[in-house]
């Protein structure tokens, strides 16, 4: 984005230093829903 000028360098800077907040929760074999129906 900076290349392109969307966004300034001290922008990317300041979320570059930013934590990413992630909420991942991965779905086993009998979660979410069914790919197969028979």
């Amino acid at each position: 984005m900076v290349r392109n000028g969307k966004m300034t360098e001290a922008t990317k800077d300041s979320l570059r230093e930013q934590p990413i907040k992630l909420n991942f929760s991965p779905e086993g074999h009998n979660d979410g829903m069914g790919d197969l129906f028979p």
